[in-house]
């Protein structure tokens, strides 16, 4: 995240009483005044991009959406490993990959159904809606998941069980996602200053806004195994990984950010976050190396 920080060059007053009369200053210095307000003028207000509000019912709707610059972001922001010095922290990487995107939408296709909600950068969900449409229960540890994957989830951790398969973080309450984009925004503006707008966009491109996160689902779940116990792009280059794209949707889940998919998904890729959406939806799914935005387009 770039720290550059721009400085006003303030006049030498000295210099001008030098060179000017008393009268002449007074002139001076109206002039510099005008001057001053016609350059800088008001900051901006308003710093993201202009989206339309979706999911008004708690279900993905379809919607249209303009083509605009999209900043990618990260899922991860809750990391169990030798590294994270918190409970709750943000990833040390941050991602500024800008990509030009027409945000897909969703059709009837999802019918409302619960393994199918759609929740992305372009459809926010209140705290409400996702309270509506979820059935959370403790998993293990410290992690939660929607009761209805928990069977799945099981098996499909117990058939992988030769690579260590285990989950490090799962459902996560839209309160959370609003304390650590929070404190994301809080650092910026600490470490770059400017308006409040401006400090949000830029910390949205490391921590997924309150609403817009797929973890608010608890259908989703970031995995770590025996060799790699860190949320870092090498998971892939590994026997679990290959065995999780093999097999994965026999179990109803999808790898939910592929590679060389952040302009459909507005997410970086993630090979450690996996998705539950039914075995069927994931089936196709994985065997057309599709994501869940374009599976409901239909």
């Amino acid at each position: 995240m770039a720290k550059d920080r721009r400085t006003t060059q303030k006049p030498d007053k000295a210099m001008l009483y030098r060179f000017l009369g008393g009268g002449a200053l007074i002139v001076v210095g109206i002039a510099m005044i005008v001057i001053s307000m016609t350059a800088h003028g008001s900051a901006p207000t308003d710093g993201t991009p202009t989206m339309t509000t979706l999911a008004t019912s708690g279900t993905a709707t379809a919607s249209t959406v303009p083509t605009t610059a999209v900043t990618t972001t990260s899922e991860t922001t809750v990391i169990t490993t030798t590294k994270t010095t918190a409970a709750e922290t943000t990833t040390a990487t941050e991602t500024t990959t800008t990509v030009a995107t027409t945000a897909p939408t969703a059709s009837s296709r999802d019918d409302g159904v619960w393994n199918l909600i759609l929740v992305n950068p372009w459809n926010a969900w209140t705290e409400a809606e996702l309270d509506a449409q979820t059935d959370i229960m403790w998993y293990s540890g410290s992690e939660s998941v929607d009761s209805r994957i928990v069977d799945s989830l099981n098996a499909m951790l117990s058939d992988g069980a030769q690579y260590g398969l285990w989950v490090c973080s799962g459902y996560r309450s839209y309160g959370t996602q609003e304390i650590l984009f929070g404190r994301e925004v809080d650092e910026v503006l600490s470490l770059q200053g400017g308006s409040r707008a401006d400090a949000e966009a830029k910390a949205a491109t490391v921590v997924a806004r309150p609403g817009t996160s797929e973890h608010h689902t608890g259908l989703a779940v970031d995995l770590l195994h025996s060799e790699c116990w860190e949320l870092e792009e090498y998971w892939d280059q590994s026997a679990a990984f290959d065995w999780m794209q093999a097999h994965c949707a026999e179990y109803g889940f999808i790898l939910r950010y592929p590679k060389e998919k952040q302009h459909i998904t507005g997410v970086i890729y993630e090979p450690w976050h996996y998705r539950y959406v039914g075995v069927e939806a994931a089936t196709e799914i994985m065997s057309r190396g599709i994501t869940l935005e374009e599976y409901l387009q239909g």
